[in-house]
């Protein structure tokens, strides 16, 4: 509530209050206060005593030692209080001001007959110790307050938020309600009621979070600054004192301690009167007054007692307003026993008024079970008057959720829940419900941050917090309540007729994904109390709102099939790249994003991140990039095939450069040492997979880069692997597709071969045979104990007729070897053996020392496909 809507207090208001500080001071010091008194009465009788006492003092070095020991411990104490930010009680610094006063006195003014005995150490009197442990005090005071106010600062300015705190409005805080003038004229219309004869009852009432307690709040801050001589106040919450033996003993030593400083008669009265009528009644709460207060001598009659309790609080001059508040937490018992004592307290004692809070359809629903359909007439008996508070207005809400969210910095979502049309009376009805959904969108798991569309987390946290059971449904059976149509989820609604899906089976009627098709509507209203719903069409609404079938879909929102379970789970799966580091890092340099891909590639994200690369080419400078990354991708990972996405990025550059620079550009990337690798596996690929090249190159030239490429990829590379070497040859072995023709080559044809590569490779063989035997040996797909032989053509072929000047007969330089240097060549010359007498193109054989590589079931089943 806005203070500057109600006047601020006057001086005289202040001075009111400085009193009452002090008098409330003084009460709970008053033994020290007392001691003071005392002492200044008889100072001369102290002063001797005293005297007496500090003369028989031996100053001896054990003494020194025990001083000095006291010293020690005290400054290694007040260390440890300083750590703790331990606060000194309004006691402590009592006793340490007047014992300081005490030392300054004796120290330098002094007493006949006494003088203060010296230490070992000059100029310093072991009287002294009291300055020291008041200096300890002081330090353990300073400290904890530097601490505190440092605390608040660093608080302010942390970059995370802290949740917001529901409580009573005061006068400081924003009216977000406009209630205040409200309260105030009902606190002058109570103030003014006639209570000269009987108590006054009045029952505010308002559903929980409406704003109730602030509403009473503000009652007693009028009373108090505009009726401060008239009134008495008195704040009971009955909720405060569930554990209680009695809930009426409470209330009459509340009330006795309220009433004591204006009228000490006050006390005693209620005693005559309580004990009186007991031996007529023996009600509960009559006893427990008796219990409560000291026994007095019995009045003649209860008419005199009643007068005498009557003028005792005429005399007063002023009238009781006793608040209580919480009455809708007690249960039915506890609410009986509270209206008993309202109802018999206001018939027997009048300038009292009782103002009642409750949400009035919990306590009838409480008192239901006692009177039935006497419920609301009992309650008429006990309140005199309700007072419902108005309703929150949607205005005045959407206010509120406006407020809030700038206070959490999320103001921009104010914008998308306007435009759609949520009413936020239904699903957010009060302040409390706003507060609760506000402290949730500040305090979502710091990963999801820029991971997900705001608008659909506070939707979906909606259904969560107001309707938590059908948010456990949609968790754990989104996959039958909504379909997808391509990448979007879309709420199901079923023909007339139909009950599940394709895939649903009669054993797993509930399997959460392969249970029949669930229509909302119809299972909400079928199971309403199950799932504790109150109007099944405002859940249908939030539902609609997310995954309507009207709505576009879009990265990062819940109606999105690759972003939905971030919404259900509140966190990233651990093969989805976190958003918000993935846009960072794509606007870094390529070097410095380097580092980045490497990481995610020893990921689950590495697929990922592979789909999400292209994400933000738009300008020349980003698709360059994009490309060269993309080609470096490829060069560390040998199962990513991402020939679409590197031609998309082709065709991007070929729409904004002209032909010639495209060529120029390009060369550029192809060159670059640390993709040749990846370059070469884009030439296979695509060749294996059937894709056109987009690249401004004709087939001569890309048989040049990759001759080149593979060349200066052999020669820098220290130490070379010979088995990624051999693959990455036969790699470029595999003709392309060049557009727009779509001419192709066929494979390993002498049209395409590469004289120098070739020999290269074939030394490579010679000197690594060993190593590269298993790669010529493929075990058959179906009958796992035959094999076919791979061979490294053109470079040799088995087939002795073929034979020619530059391709070589394969079994002359096997058989050439030495069979006996290892088993490996020896048992690969067994096979050749085999081989050569079989017709066919596969035989059976046994391995006991070669392991086959299976070349082409590592490139037909290993590779993640883009």
């Amino acid at each position: 509530m806005e203070s500057k809507s109600t006047p601020s207090s006057s001086p005289k208001t202040k001075i009111n209050q400085v009193i009452d500080a002090l008098f409330a001071y003084l009460q709970r010091r008053w033994q020290l206060l007392t001691l003071v008194i005392l002492y200044i009465f008889f100072r001369p009788t102290f002063e001797s005593k005293l005297v007496a006492l500090l003369l028989s003092f031996e100053p001896s070095w054990g003494s020194f030692i025990v001083w000095c020991g006291i010293i020690v411990t005290a400054l290694a104490y007040t260390y440890l209080l300083c750590r703790r930010r331990y606060v000194i009680s309004g006691g402590v610094r009592s006793w340490t001001v007047v014992l300081l006063v005490g030392w300054a006195y004796y120290r330098f003014i002094g007493v006949a007959d006494y003088v203060a005995t010296p230490t070992p150490i000059p100029g310093v009197c072991y009287i002294d110790l009291f300055p020291i442990l008041g200096s300890c005090v002081a330090v353990v005071i300073y400290r904890s307050h530097c601490k505190r106010t440092k605390h608040k600062q660093e608080g302010m300015d942390n970059s995370i938020r802290g949740y917001e705190v529901e409580c009573p409005c005061t006068s400081e805080d924003e009216d977000l309600l406009g209630r205040r003038k409200e309260a105030e004229d009902l606190a002058e219309k109570i103030f003014k009621t006639d209570t000269s004869n009987a108590a006054f009852t009045l029952g505010l009432t308002a559903p929980w979070g409406a704003g109730k307690t602030s509403f009473m709040l503000a009652m007693q801050q009028y009373l108090r600054e505009h009726h401060h001589k008239e009134t008495i106040l008195l704040d009971f919450n009955p909720w405060m004192y569930r554990k209680a033996p009695n809930l009426t003993q409470v209330f009459f030593e509340e009330l006795s301690r309220t009433l004591a400083p204006y009228n000490s008669a006050l006390a005693s009265g209620f005693t005559r009167y309580v004990d009186h009528i007991l031996d007529r009644d023996d009600s509960a709460w009559l006893q427990l007054g008796v219990r409560l207060l000291p026994q007095g001598f019995k009045a003649k009659s209860t008419s005199e007692q009643y007068d005498f309790l009557k003028k005792e609080i005429g005399k007063l001059g002023r009238k009781i307003v006793i608040f209580i508040d919480d009455v809708d937490r007690l249960d039915s018992e506890e609410l009986i026993e509270l209206f008993s004592l309202i109802r018999n307290s206001s018939l027997s004692f009048p300038h009292m008024s009782y103002i009642l809070a409750y949400d009035k359809e919990y306590v009838s629903s409480q008192l239901q079970s006692k009177f039935n359909e006497h419920t609301y007439r009992y309650m008429e008996k006990i309140l005199q008057e309700e007072y419902p508070l108005a309703k929150i207005t949607p205005e005045q809400l959407e206010e509120a959720l406006r407020l809030e969210l700038k206070r959490i910095g999320s103001d921009d979502l104010c914008t998308p829940i306007e435009s759609s049309g949520i009413q936020l009376v239904y699903h957010l009805p009060t302040l409390r419900a706003i507060k609760r959904i506000c402290n949730t969108l500040s305090s979502y798991r710091k990963e999801l941050e820029g991971n997900v569309a705001l608008f659909d987390w506070f939707i979906i946290e909606l259904i969560r917090i107001q309707y938590p059971r059908v948010f456990d449904l949609l968790r754990v059976n989104y996959t039958r309540i909504l379909r997808s149509e391509g990448d979007q989820y879309i709420i199901n609604v079923l023909e007339k007729g139909e009950e599940q899906s394709p895939l649903a089976t009669v054993s797993l009627p509930d399997h959460p994904l392969y249970g029949g098709i669930i229509n909302p509507s119809r299972y909400l209203y079928e199971h309403q109390d199950s799932l504790q719903i109150n109007n099944v069409g405002l859940v249908i609404e939030l539902m609609g709102i997310v995954w309507g079938e009207t709505r576009k879909v879009a990265p990062l929102q819940a109606n999105h099939v690759d972003y939905i379970g971030r919404y259900f789970y509140r966190a990233l799966s651990n093969v989805e790249i976190d958003d918000v580091a993935f846009h960072r890092h794509m606007d870094c340099p390529y070097q410095e994003l380097k580092p980045y891909v490497q990481q995610k590639y020893t990921t689950h994200q590495w697929e990922d991140l592979c789909v999400r690369v292209y994400e933000k080419a738009e300008s020349l400078e980003d698709i360059v990039k994009v490309l060269r990354l993309t080609f470096y991708m490829h060069s560390i990972s040998e199962g990513t095939v991402m020939v679409r996405t590197i031609n998309e990025m082709i065709d991007r550059l070929r729409d904004s450069l002209e032909e010639r620079d495209l060529r120029d550009t390009l060369k550029n990337i192809l060159e670059c040492a640390d993709i040749r690798v990846g370059v070469l596996r884009y030439f296979g690929y695509a060749g294996e997979y059937g894709h056109s090249s987009t690249l401004p190159f004709n087939q001569n030239e890309i048989e040049e880069i990759k001759e080149r490429l593979f060349l200066l990829y052999v020669e820098e590379s220290a130490p070379l692997n010979p088995v990624e070497c051999y693959y990455l040859w036969l790699q470029t072995r595999i003709a392309i597709k060049i557009a727009p023709k779509g001419e192709t080559l066929l494979k390993y044809s002498h049209a395409i071969c590469h004289p120098k590569m070739d020999k290269v490779m074939k030394e490579i063989i010679e000197k690594n045979i060993e190593l590269l035997i298993p790669c010529f040996i493929e075990q058959d797909s179906l009958s796992k104990d035959e094999y076919y032989l791979q061979l490294p053509y053109p470079i040799w072929y088995i087939d002795k007729k073929k034979k020619g000047s530059e391709i070589g007969y394969f079994s002359d330089f096997i058989f050439g070897l030495d069979g006996d240097s290892s088993p490996i060549i020896k048992e690969f010359q067994a096979l050749i053996r085999e081989w050569l007498k079989m017709e066919s193109n596969k035989i059976p054989f046994e391995f006991k020392h070669i392991t086959p590589a299976n070349i082409q079931w590592r490139r037909r089943y290993r590779f993640l496909y883009l």
